[in-house]
């Protein structure tokens, strides 16, 4: 992996911010088996993500879960040495997958139409490749395919892959489109597959898959910067049928190619240095919708200015934050930021026309589409992190959410959807907090009352996932529905959510009935343990109760030590359970200190060690509001001392830097709100609990104009804890900032010292949310 320059400029203060934030991402940060993010080349929250895919692991190899596929969620492992080739979609960080459509690679020598193994590359397509030759920005990817010594460039638009292949050698050489590829794959999931070559440097064609998706389509336009002397393809299919195209040798020559294991090559006779350029469009509509994409966004073969766009577009999107700090700081940041940009993900045409969930094509008025809604993960800091800073594509967020509810059959929000589908994957109806922050937050653009409506739909869904037992207990009983203790807290949370924007509207009768059902988490309180814990249907707690285990406990991607701290909406009334501030205050610090036996630890999920503090657990979702509850006891020199070991110990500049699954932005979304100083640990209250930065300074650029500044002066590795705060010149001695604080523009100075500051002018109380 190459160095990545700073640039720097100093500045009258004597601070140094990145002239350049986008020099400072890291794109290899997080590509080990734990991080699942991607270091291929896209823009900010764009369709195509166009990167290497190092292996062809399997989902299943003959019956059951391969659980070796689990690295490859991103379809690139940095400690791979081959690449099978370049596929166009990808997700960032998650801990399921799908995607990777479209593998193309480059090759010369003999024809070889299989990937090939990591033990015996050669046996396949696939090429060796070394990281002293590889290199990534935000918007660009290269590297040299050492088997081929082809020079292999990728850099995007919003919908168009583009592919830059120098050769170092004269001949016959290969481009090879391998329509099976896949991330997630298994036998049967790609179910039909069609390819046009329309002429000798147009190429077009859709691929249909069942995966996490159950029904999706994928159209592509090819464009050739030269045209192909001859092409093919095999498809490796038992055909019982083959009607009267049994006239035609459909091998070679043959312009339509239908199948399900299709894999295409076209040749070419390059002479040295000479380069092979591929526009490569994606469409959910049609293959008209793709080359209209590309005609509009890339009319051109100049792959240099294609790039500098994209360098630029993530240059404006990184500029939002402007920071300064150590160099080690700025990196983490901004690959943080960048990580946080990925998705949700455009998809729709560049005539505002996509695909809906009902499968039939769409048109946005008035608003972009987007997809890859991760919301269990994003609901706590992702999403209101762009309500804070990208407002604009929020309410497009929010008006995409909508619409998904208007061309669903079940009537209700996503829960967790990509590419024109529900996948229904964790618990939740987390699209709740993100509309109702959003709204509360004075996001604009879209329906409130349609929204409402829409949130009271979702959470009266009876037949799904213990809903409809929920509501009839007041808690989700352990032998009706699994996961039951965090479907309870989630539910229940979400509830207050909806609660919230009912009230702001004006619906007291449905305030209230929301606020009595956020009260649910009380049901499953076990006083005689202190914990969350799952409850039968006859009111009976569940038996061989263990706080430590996650399996079978009722909980998810959690403990009961962590879960039973998931109450965002009441943190006053935990301290009341606990005997009070000091006790409660006790209970966290035995949370960070003790030790989790390796037992427990391998049973946890989607973690391993380096995402553990203690039995404090960040590398998930669950507990990422845990450091910030000491300062609702009266304690925020503990969260100040949390924070930062958090953020000095799970975040590094390297490719295993990340605590865990980056989650579609969440993980990074947490490391930004911390190292700005404060967190939203309960959306929808327009609260921000204070913590400590990490960043000597930091200028929010708002949408609406102003300009937010953070400064910390005084901060160093043992200059961790805030002595005191001044809000725009003035004293300030709450534990929280406000929403629109922020937004009215203004400073924040933090004094920084390397004492605890206990201070009762400081300490003042945080306000009961509830």
């Amino acid at each position: 992996m190459k160095n990545i320059l700073i640039l720097i400029i100093t500045l009258n203060s004597g601070l140094v911010f990145a002239q350049q934030p986008v020099t400072c991402v890291n794109p290899f940060i997080g590509t080990d088996h734990m991080g699942h993010t991607y270091p291929g080349a896209t823009v900010p929250f764009g369709m195509v993500q166009l990167s290497p895919d190092t292996d062809t692991v399997q989902y299943s190899i003959g019956s059951g879960y391969n659980k070796d596929i689990y690295a490859y969620c991103a379809g690139y492992q940095y400690n791979d040495n081959t690449i099978c080739g370049f596929s166009h979609t990808h997700f960032s960080g998650t801990g399921h997958s799908d995607l990777g459509d479209f593998l193309l690679i480059p090759t010369t020598g003999k024809l070889r139409l299989n990937p090939g193994t990591r033990d015996n590359p050669d046996s396949g397509y696939r090429s060796r490749f070394s990281h002293d030759r590889e290199s990534a920005s935000p918007g660009y990817y290269s590297v040299m395919l050492d088997d081929y010594n082809i020079l292999a460039e990728m850099t995007a638009s919003e919908r168009v892959g583009f592919h830059r292949y120098t050769y170092q050698n004269a001949g016959e050489t290969n481009l090879i489109l391998d329509m099976t590829s896949g991330i997630y794959n298994y036998p049967g999931k790609n179910t039909w597959q069609f390819i046009r070559v329309e002429n000798d440097t147009l190429v077009t064609g859709f691929r249909q898959t069942r995966g996490w998706a159950r029904s999706r389509t994928i159209y592509f336009a090819m464009v050739l910067s030269r045209p192909m002397s001859s092409y093919g393809n095999k498809n490796d299919e038992d055909i019982i049928y083959r009607g009267f195209y049994r006239k035609f040798n459909e091998n070679e020559e043959f312009p339509e190619m239908a199948g399900k294991n299709i894999k295409a090559w076209f040749r070419f006779d390059m002479q040295k240095g000479e380069q092979l350029k591929i526009k490569f469009a994606l469409s959910s509509v049609n293959t008209e919708g793709a080359l209209k994409n590309l005609k509009a966004e890339i009319p051109h073969f100049n792959f240099d200015l294609i790039r500098k766009e994209a360098s630029d577009s993530w240059s404006r999107e990184l500029g939002r934050i402007q920071v300064s700090g150590t160099e080690e700081i700025k990196q983490n940041f901004y690959t943080s930021l960048y990580h946080a940009f990925l998705s949700p993900t455009i998809y729709m045409d560049v005539d505002g026309r996509y695909r809906g969930l009902d499968q039939n094509i769409h048109q946005a008025e008035g608003f972009t589409n987007y997809t890859t809604f991760s919301l269990w993960d994003t609901y706590r800091a992702l999403h209101p992190l762009l309500t804070l800073v990208q407002q604009k594509r929020t309410s497009d967020m929010v008006n995409s959410m909508l619409a998904h509810r208007g061309q669903s059959v079940h009537g209700i929000l996503p829960v967790w959807s990509h590419h024109a589908n529900e996948n229904w994957c964790m618990i939740g109806y987390h699209a709740v907090p993100v509309i109702a922050d959003a709204y509360l937050k004075g996001i604009k653009g879209f329906d409130p009352f349609k929204a409402l409506e829409a949130m009271d739909a979702s959470a009266t869904y009876a037949k799904y996932d213990g809903i409809g037992d929920y509501i009839k207990f007041g808690y989700a009983p352990a032998d009706l529905t699994g996961n039951s203790a965090s479907k309870t807290l989630e539910y229940a949370y979400d509830d207050w959510c909806i609660a919230r924007m009912a009230e702001k509207l004006g619906q007291r009768g449905l305030a209230g009935i929301y606020d009595r059902r956020s009260r649910s988490f009380e049901n499953i309180y076990d006083k005689s343990t202190g914990f969350m814990r799952p409850r039968l249907s006859d009111g009976s707690w569940q038996e061989n109760f263990d706080p430590l285990k996650t399996e079978g406990q009722g909980f998810i991607e959690g403990n009961a030590w962590n879960y039973s701290l998931y109450v965002p909406h009441d943190p006053a009334k935990l301290i009341e359970w606990a005997g009070g501030n000091e006790k409660f205050i006790a209970h966290l610090d035995t949370l960070f200190t003790m030790q989790l036996d390796e037992h427990h630890i391998a049973e946890s999920e989607d973690i391993d060690k380096r995402g553990i503090i203690g039995n404090y657990v960040h590398g998930n979702e669950p507990s990422h509001h845990v450091p910030y509850l000491y300062s609702y006891a009266g304690a925020p020199w503990k969260t100040q001392k949390r924070v930062h070991q958090i953020m000095d110990n799970l975040y590094q500049p390297e490719p295993g830097g990340l605590p865990g699954n980056d989650d579609c932005g969440q993980m990074s979304a947490w490391y930004i709100f911390s190292a700005l100083g404060f967190y939203p640990v309960c959306p929808g209250s327009n609260e921000y609990v204070l913590g400590s930065p990490s960043v000597s300074e930091a200028k929010l650029n708002l949408e609406n104009g102003k300009t937010f500044t953070i400064k910390a002066p005084g901060l160093s590795k043992k200059n961790i804890y805030v002595k005191r705060i001044l809000l725009n010149g003035a004293p300030y001695n709450k534990l929280f900032i406000r929403h629109e604080d922020i937004m009215a523009g203004g400073e924040m100075v933090f004094k920084m010292s390397s004492r605890p500051s206990k201070s009762k002018t400081y300490t003042e109380h945080l306000p009961g949310i509830n």
